[in-house]
C-alpha cells in the first residue's frame, strides 16, 4: 500500500540548512577543542561522539534529496508539494528524484532561455555520482529522449544576447557523468540503453527531414555524450559495438557517412564549444569520442580492437583527418600499455594488438620517405602515443631488428607474438611480431614530434642499458651452458644494430618534413646518453617467475614520460652545428654508445682495475663524468681516458672491442655513411 508524503519545501530547506550548520559548527569547536588542549578528552575522541556526528551526516542526504524532490515537483511554485510512494524510503526517494529530473530535462526546449538550463544543472550537479538516482533518470528519458535533452540544449539561444554557453557545457558535462553512474549501477539496462543511442543517432534522414526538429542534433549529441565518458566496460563496448556495425559492416566504411548527415550540417547547434578544442571535429565524426570513451576503459578498448578486421579498417584504412590520430594513438596506447592488462592475463591479446598497430599504420604509405602526408595529418600527442608503444615493447624492435623473420603482408595475420630467451633477460613472453621494414617507417611517425623522440629515446636508453646490465651479470655471475662473453658481444652488437635503425629513422623524419636530417639525427643522438646509476639487473638465475617479463615492459612501472624530462632540459640546450655532416653524426653516434656501453660494462663490476679507473681523469670529485663532461676534456685528456676505460689492464676491454660497434651500427645506417 502506498503512502502519502507531504513536504513544505520552505521549512524542510530551513531544517536542512540548519543540519549542515549544525554539523559544521560542531565539528569547528571539537577540533579546536582539541588542538588547544593538553590533555586527552575522550567525549569528544570517544564513539559516542564521532556515531553520534555520523548519524547527523547521515540525515543530510535524507533531507537534501527529499527537499530537492520537492522542488522539481513543486511546478506551480506554491511551496508544498504531496506526493505518493510505496515506502518512503531514500532509496524510492532517490528513484522518484531520478524520475523528476528526467521530466525536468525533457522541459528544456531547443533555444529556450539557458537561465531554465542553469537552475537545472544545480539539482542534477548534485546526484551525477549516484547510480541510484541516475539510473532512473536515464532509463525514464531512454537513449533517444537522453539525446534530445542534449541536442535541445545544444542548440543556440534565442535571443542570442541571452545566450549562456557555459551552463549548457555544464550540462552535457553532467549527463555524460551521470550515465557514467548509470552503467556502473546494477540493473541498468546497458545493452538495450547503448543500442538504443545507437538507433537513435543513426535514424534515417528520411524519418525526420522536413518534419519539424525532432532528429536533428542526435548524432552529434550521442559523440558529445561519448566524448572522453567514464563509462562500465559493458555499456562502452556495446556503445562502440553498435557504431562499429553502423560504419563497417551496414554501410562498408562509406565515406562522408557522418559528414553528409542533415544535423551535421547546421549552423544552429554550439557543438564545437562543448567539447574541448583539441577534440577535432567529433560533430563530423563521432567515432573520435568512441576513441575517447574507450580510453578511459582500457578493458574495454582491448577487447574492441583485439580483432584482425576491425584491426585493418581503423588502423590502416580509415581516415582520422578529423582529429589528426589523436583519439586513435591514445586508445591503442592505453589497449597495449596499460599496467594492469600488460601484467595481467590479456597480455598477449596486448602485445599482439601492438603488433597489429606498428604492422598496419605502416602500411597507409608505400616507403618510408612517402610518410610526409601521414606526419602531417597526425596532431597533439599522436606521435608520442605512437612511440609509447614502441617503447613499452622494445624487445619486440630489438627482434625485429636482430635476424626476426616475420614479415607482414596481405593475408598474413597482422597481429602476432611470441616469447623468446634473452640472455639478459632469460624467458620473455608475449612479444609482439613486428616487420621490420614496418618498424622502420612507424618509428619516423614515432619520432615526427621532438615529444615523439624524447618518448622513444628514453625508452631505447633504458633498454639497451637494462639489457647490457643483464649479460655483464652473466659474466660476474657465471651460468651453466652459457658463454657470458659471447652473449656480451651479441648483445652490444644488436643494441648498435638498434641504435642504427632509429639513427636512421631520424633521418628519414627529416627528409619527410624537408628539413635538415642533420639536425634531426644530432639531437637524438645528443639525447641518447645513459643514464648513470641504473639499478643494476639481477642475474638471470635469480630472476623470479615474471621478473623478465616486467623488466622489458620498460614503461610500464615507471609511467608514461618517466625520465623524459632530463632529456627534455638536454633539448633545450640542443645547438646545431651549421656544419655537422651525416658522417660525423655516425661518428659521434659510435664514440657516445661506445662511451656508454664502457660506462655500463664498468657499473656491472667488469673493470679489470676499477680502483686505477677512479683514480684517472674519468673520475672528478668522486663521481663518474658523464659523456658530455668527458667530451669537455682536452684530446690528452679523453684519450688517457679511453685508454683506461676501454683496455683491458684496466677498463672493460678483456670483455668487448669498442672498435666492432661501429661496424654493427654502420650496417643499419649505411645510408648515411660514408
Amino acid at each position: 500500500m502506498s503512502e502519502s508524503v507531504e513536504i513544505d519545501s520552505k521549512k524542510l530547506k530551513v531544517a536542512y540548512d540548519g543540519l549542515d550548520t549544525l554539523v559544521t559548527t560542531v565539528k569547528g569547536q571539537a577540533k579546536m577543542a582539541s588542538d588547544n588542549t593538553p590533555v586527552s578528552l575522550p567525549s569528544l575522541e570517544g564513539s559516542t561522539f564521532t556515531g553520534l556526528m555520523s548519524w547527523l551526516e547521515d540525515q543530510k542526504p535524507e533531507l537534501k534529496t527529499r527537499l530537492d524532490l520537492a522542488v522539481l515537483l513543486d511546478t506551480k511554485g506554491t511551496g508544498h508539494v504531496t506526493y505518493s510512494v510505496d515506502k518512503d524510503t531514500l532509496d524510492n526517494t532517490k528513484t522518484m528524484l531520478g524520475n523528476a529530473l528526467a521530466d525536468r530535462g525533457k522541459e528544456l526546449m531547443p533555444g529556450g532561455d539557458p537561465k531554465f538550463v542553469k537552475a537545472y544543472n544545480e539539482i542534477l550537479a548534485s546526484y551525477t555520482t549516484d547510480g541510484k538516482v541516475m539510473s532512473p533518470m536515464f532509463q525514464k528519458l531512454g537513449p533517444e529522449g537522453t539525446l534530445t535533452v542534449l541536442s535541445n540544449v545544444g542548440q543556440a539561444s534565442v535571443p542570442p544576447m541571452s545566450e549562456d554557453v557555459e551552463a549548457k557545457k555544464r550540462l552535457m558535462d553532467l549527463y555524460r557523468q551521470g550515465l557514467g553512474a548509470a552503467s556502473k549501477e546494477p540493473g541498468f539496462p546497458h545493452e538495450s540503453f547503448a543500442d538504443g543511442l545507437v538507433k537513435a543517432a543513426t535514424k534515417d534522414p528520411e524519418d525526420y527531414v522536413g518534419r519539424g526538429t525532432t532528429g536533428y542534433g542526435l548524432t552529434s549529441a550521442l559523440s558529445v555524450l561519448m566524448y572522453n565518458g567514464h563509462f562500465s566496460d559493458a555499456f562502452a563496448t556495446d556503445l562502440a559495438t553498435g557504431l562499429d556495425k553502423y560504419e563497417r559492416l551496414d554501410h562498408k566504411g562509406t565515406e562522408h557517412l557522418w559528414s553528409g548527415r542533415p544535423d551535421a550540417m547546421g549552423t544552429d547547434f554550439l557543438w564545437d564549444q562543448m567539447v574541448p578544442y583539441e577534440a577535432g571535429n567529433i560533430t563530423d565524426d563521432p567515432m573520435i569520442s568512441m576513441n575517447s570513451m574507450l580510453a578511459n576503459s582500457p578493458n574495454a578498448a582491448l577487447d574492441f580492437y583485439d580483432d584482425n578486421e576491425r584491426q585493418k579498417y581503423y588502423i590502416k584504412d580509415r581516415t582520422w583527418q578529423n582529429d589528426g590520430y589523436q583519439s586513435l594513438s591514445h586508445v591503442l596506447d592505453v589497449a597495449t600499455t596499460d599496467p594492469d592488462i600488460v601484467k595481467g592475463p590479456h597480455a598477449k591479446d596486448a602485445a599482439e594488438l601492438a603488433g597489429a598497430t606498428v604492422n598496419l599504420l605502416s602500411q597507409r604509405r608505400g616507403s618510408v620517405e612517402d610518410m610526409r602526408t601521414f606526419i602531417d595529418d597526425m596532431h597533439g600527442d599522436s606521435a608520442k602515443n605512437f612511440a609509447h608503444i614502441l617503447g613499452t615493447y622494445m624487445v619486440g624492435a630489438d627482434q625485429a631488428v636482430n635476424g626476426g623473420t616475420y614479415a607482414y603482408k596481405d593475408g598474413v595475420d597482422p597481429s602476432q607474438s611470441t616469447s623468446v630467451t634473452m640472455d639478459a633477460f632469460g624467458n620473455v613472453v608475449n612479444i609482439p611480431l613486428f616487420d621490420k621494414d614496418a618498424l622502420a617507417k612507424f618509428g619516423v611517425a614515432a619520432m615526427s614530434t621532438e615529444d615523439g623522440m624524447l618518448e622513444l629515446r628514453n625508452a631505447t636508453n633504458r633498454y639497451e642499458s637494462q639489457k647490457l646490465g643483464g649479460l655483464a651479470n652473466l659474466i660476474t655471475h657465471p651460468k651453466d651452458g652459457v658463454d657470458g662473453e659471447m652473449a656480451l658481444q651479441k648483445g652490444i652488437s644488436e643494441n648498435a644494430h638498434l641504435e642504427g635503425l632509429f639513427l636512421k629513422a631520424n633521418g628519414d623524419v627529416a627528409i619527410a618534413e624537408g628539413k635538415e636530417k642533420d639536425e634531426a639525427i644530432g639531437k637524438w643522438i645528443d639525447m641518447g646518453e645513459s643514464v648513470v646509476g641504473l639499478v643494476k639487473i639481477p642475474g638471470v638465475e635469480g630472476m623470479a617467475e615474471g621478473t623478465a617479463k616486467d623488466i622489458v615492459n620498460l614503461a610500464i612501472d615507471e609511467g608514461k614520460s618517466s625520465g623524459v624530462d632530463t632529456l627534455k632540459e638536454k633539448l633545450a640546450h640542443y645547438e646545431k652545428d651549421a656544419t655537422k655532416k651525416s658522417n660525423g653524426d655516425v661518428e659521434s653516434a659510435v664514440e657516445q654508445q661506445q662511451y656508454n656501453t664502457a660506462v655500463s660494462l664498468y657499473e656491472s663490476d667488469l673493470a679489470s682495475h676499477p680502483e686505477k679507473l677512479e683514480n684517472s681523469p674519468l673520475f672528478k670529485d668522486g663521481q663518474m663524468l658523464s659523456y658530455n663532461e668527458y667530451k669537455q676534456l682536452s684530446d690528452g685528456e679523453q684519450s688517457t681516458v679511453r685508454s683506461n676505460l676501454y683496455g683491458g689492464l684496466n677498463g672493460v676491454g678483456n670483455h668487448w672491442d669498442p672498435n666492432e660497434y661501429k661496424e654493427d651500427l654502420k650496417s643499419d645506417f649505411h645510408d648515411y655513411f660514408g
